[in-house]
């Protein structure tokens, strides 16, 4: 889950704080401690958080996370070149399916759950799954926190991982670091956290996939997309997502793309 701006099919908004702050309260009013509230607090939908926090753990500076301003083919067209993945904060109706469940046996170079001991940790997991599930592409730092968390990782089972994840204590500093910037204020409670995480990337045999922690594995979106396609394929199906009344139109899109 997360706390994030606001967006409209054709332009994503930068005037929402207010609307934020409504729904996050800093903890720190009631005089408590951010460890007393989550163990994994929610990230703040900031391209420059995300890319600092992963250039913290050990991604390349090659990369950055960077912001999509909509969802049309010329907005499209501002996000920088390669994009191997996106990352979208979502509100869902939960009395509803979004027709994408998700199955463990879709093929995906890396995958874990969201348990509910990581609370709140959608955000960097959304983060994880569009790193790891590209290797060939983003690079990291030997000995860095990402590399330690995928070697690992490797052999472990989607919840082996998540399990192994709440423990890791470097990981969870960080992320009460990043946690802690951007203009939006903390959640103080669960039931005020409104959005999740989750990430899109291609897997090797050219499918669209969605990796969502809290699904029972990968979900196909669309067979047959190309790498330079991507962000488009994950346009539509966000459109079509806010068309059938899946998700609000208070979301974010971010993008995993090499820097200029």
């Amino acid at each position: 889950y997360t706390e994030v701006l606001v967006c409209t099919t054709d332009l994503f908004s930068f005037e929402v704080q207010d609307q934020i702050n409504k729904e996050n309260k800093m903890a720190s009013e009631k005089g408590e401690n951010l460890e007393d509230v989550f163990d994994w607090p929610p990230l703040e939908s900031d391209p420059d958080i995300f890319t600092k926090y992963l250039y913290s753990l050990g991604m390349s500076k090659s990369w950055q996370v960077c912001e999509v301003y909509g969802l049309d083919e010329e907005m499209l067209e501002f996000v920088p070149k390669p994009t191997v993945a996106c990352i979208a904060a979502i509100q869902r109706d939960k009395s509803r399916s979004d027709g994408r469940p998700g199955v463990e046996s879709t093929k995906a170079q890396y995958y874990m759950k969201q348990t509910d001991d990581l609370d709140n940790a959608c955000g960097i997991i959304a983060c994880l799954h569009a790193v790891f599930n590209n290797p060939d592409f983003v690079g990291i730092d030997k000995d860095s926190v990402l590399d330690e968390f995928l070697v690992k990782a490797q052999g472990l089972s989607p919840l082996e991982r998540a399990e192994m994840m709440a423990g890791f204590k470097k990981f969870q500093e960080q992320h009460k670091k990043y946690a802690l910037k951007g203009q939006s204020n903390l959640a103080e409670t669960q039931s005020q956290v409104q959005h999740h995480y989750v990430a899109f990337s291609i897997n090797s045999m050219k499918q669209l996939i969605e990796l969502d922690g809290r699904k029972p594995g990968p979900a196909v979106i669309k067979e047959n997309v190309n790498k330079q396609d991507l962000l488009k394929a994950v346009a539509e199906e966000i459109k079509r997502r806010l068309a059938d009344g899946h998700i609000s139109e208070s979301m974010s899109l971010l993008a995993l793309s090499m820097n200029p």
